[in-house]
């Protein structure tokens, strides 16, 4: 399939199944902590990327049946969902295939746009992220498009929370030493305190990350920080998935699924046994195989071992 990948395990969705409707690294951003590599282009102008009868084609075809197990149908992927100029007709279209929740990742950069805002109306739950408590660090972390001003961005996630009627989670990516000191988190509570979101969802890196220098936030200070943010609003660090709790299945599979799904992102052996529900065994011999074919190649993270397209 082009445009649905899944369903996969999420540690905030549970079961997602996932729908990428921009080409990859599609982005106005090209975020220093970014699991799918450097933005080669950054761009701002939204496209209609795919024909539209082209997507509402696999959608009918696999939304109703895949769907069935899952707990979201979300826009995600390889680039910024938001950037596709056909969004609010998509969501209008999967709407009518199931009656699960549809959840959006963002990177809330184009919220600012009325446009933008209309076509999201619909969705069930909303995750943009704010990353930076100021212009300077928007700048270093986020590395924006030239047109996007920091604060514009901020009045659009506020705008936005004022008028959606769904859930509104608020994601900020802790890079170590960068945006995590004790102002960047005072800074961050007042930003907070204006935008309102439901919920602050704190995250770091545990995958590849587009730069070296993307350091991962330790387990203490991030604990300290929720602590600090849950005096203004809900939050909650998201936690790795415990993959011991998820029971292996021996089904059959073909390569190009689990090749797929790395094309996606980096995947550690676990990600992909329990995304597509296969044997850990089951999944090293195509590992190995697709090594030795030079199709893919080993990253070690964190003391973690990931797998990423060669």
């Amino acid at each position: 399939m082009k445009f649905i990948f899944g369903p996969v395990l999420s540690r905030r969705l549970k079961r997602s199944l996932g729908i990428d409707i921009v080409p990859h690294k599609s982005c106005c951003y090209d975020c220093i902590y970014c699991q799918l590599g450097r933005t080669k282009e950054k761009i701002i102008k939204r496209k209609e990327f795919f024909p539209l009868e082209e997507i509402f084609l696999e959608l009918e075809e696999n939304i109703p049946i895949l769907s069935k197990n899952v707990d979201f149908v979300t826009f995600s992927g390889s680039g910024e969902p938001t950037l596709n100029i056909n969004l609010g007709k998509i969501i209008k279209k999967v709407k009518t295939l199931t009656d699960k929740p549809i959840a959006l990742l963002t990177n809330g950069a184009l919220l600012f746009k009325e446009d933008v805002r209309d076509d999201l109306l619909e969705i069930d739950l909303i995750i943009p992220s704010l990353d930076a408590p100021n212009p300077s660090i928007f700048r270093y972390i986020n590395r924006p498009h030239e047109d996007i001003d920091f604060y514009e961005m901020v009045n659009g996630l506020a705008n936005f929370k004022k008028i959606f009627k769904g859930k509104f989670y608020l994601e900020i990516f802790l890079v170590w030493g960068i945006n995590t000191l004790d102002k960047d988190i005072e800074d961050f509570k007042m930003l907070i305190s204006y935008i309102n979101p439901d919920k602050v969802q704190l995250n770091t890196s545990f995958r590849p990350t587009a730069e070296e220098y993307a350091l991962a936030c330790p387990k203490e200070r991030m604990e300290e920080i929720c602590e600090i943010l849950k005096e203004i609003s809900q939050t909650e660090i998201i936690a790795p998935i415990d993959y011991s709790k998820i029971p292996e299945t021996k089904i059959k599979i073909k390569a190009d699924e689990i090749l797929s799904l790395i094309k996606r992102r980096p995947c550690t052996l676990d990600d992909i046994s329990s995304a597509l529900s296969l044997n850990r065994n089951e999944v090293i011999k195509y590992l190995m195989k697709f090594e030795s074919d030079g199709l893919i190649k080993r990253v070690i993270v964190n003391d973690r071992l990931f797998y990423e397209i060669s």
